[in-house]
């Protein structure tokens, strides 16, 4: 998930939903504060763990152990490329 005008929904209406649905991990970009939210091991209602990475940071997907991320290669503009 990518948000910007939509990150309170994405973080809550749509976390509440995925955890419900079992989905194991859930990955909200922030635009604005250039970060990405990682949640993690579904319970009633949400996520057991919740944990913010900066764009200085990198994160792995729980599926995918070896297959680190860079934060911010999420925020990467078109000139960059």
């Amino acid at each position: 998930m990518i948000a910007d005008s939509t990150l309170s929904f994405d973080l809550r209406t749509k976390c509440e939903l995925y955890a419900r649905a079992g989905l194991q991990e859930y990955w909200v970009v922030d635009i604005r504060a250039r970060r990405l939210i990682v949640h993690r091991d579904p319970i009633a209602g949400g996520y057991n763990s919740v944990a913010a990475y900066s764009d200085t940071e990198s994160v792995a997907p729980v599926a995918a152990p070896q297959q680190a991320f860079r934060v911010a290669d999420a925020f990467v503009t078109a000139s960059e490329l």
